[in-house]
């Protein structure tokens, strides 16, 4: 019940964000300030679900220190296994056909100038294009992405999030204004292109600094 935006862009992650929560039963909607990016360590994190799930990654969750020369491999192991317990500890799990799953939500997550979709099962898959978008709004956000991606002269990477951001609004009805953008400086990597993947050598980031921000089922619950 949401829409959040990621775009990869030099030595820069830029995240953008509706500021709707939706209730699941009555489908009343109100507008809040809690921002749906963040940092953690040397991640950035999209969040699209529970605020409480939100709340979990950003205050509680200690994520571990990644493996740089192998970042691929330890985003499905160590990292999923490390947010597994996490959500375990503080009540945000559930069992479903024997599988643990995260009670509700998506999360994006940028580390090391890549990013990484992490899915209610915890598998982390990493898209092949340097955008991606979550939430009901996601696909609405994507196609406008990729229109403004062939554009020549190149939009600038923070308009083009606003304006997928309003492209989600216009065909979402749980999408809503107004949007939070935030810029975050990482320290530029070497990278090396594959046919479908973006490989970033080790030259490890210490911490993410946020360089912009923007204007500020189970128990029924509001959804980001």
């Amino acid at each position: 019940m949401t829409c959040v935006v990621g775009l990869l862009c030099d030595n820069r992650v830029i995240f953008g964000a509706d500021s709707a929560g939706t209730r699941e039963d009555t489908l009343d909607q109100h507008r809040y300030r809690t921002s749906k990016s963040f940092t953690n360590g040397p991640y950035v994190f999209g969040c699209a679900g529970s605020f409480r799930m939100m709340q979990i990654v950003e205050h509680c969750f200690e994520p571990p220190e990644p493996e740089w020369d192998r970042l691929e491999r330890f985003m499905a192991r160590e990292f999923p296994a490390a947010l597994r317990e996490s959500m375990k500890e503080h009540g945000w799990l559930e069992q479903l056909d024997e599988r643990d799953m995260a009670t509700g939500g998506e999360l994006l997550v940028s580390v090391g100038g890549r990013m990484f979709l992490v899915q209610q099962d915890f598998s982390a898959i990493e898209p092949d294009r340097d955008y991606h978008a979550i939430g009901c709004g996601g696909p609405f956000a994507l196609g406008s992405l990729h229109a403004t991606a062939a554009l020549d002269p190149p939009l600038d990477a923070k308009e083009r999030v606003r304006l997928a951001l309003e492209s989600a609004q216009e065909f979402s009805a749980a999408v809503r204004e107004p949007f939070f953008i935030e810029e975050y400086d990482v320290p530029k990597l070497k990278v090396i292109l594959a046919p479908t993947h973006i490989r970033a050598e080790k030259e490890a980031p210490q911490e993410v600094k946020k360089v912009h921000r923007g204007p500020k089922k189970k128990p029924k619950q509001i959804t980001a």
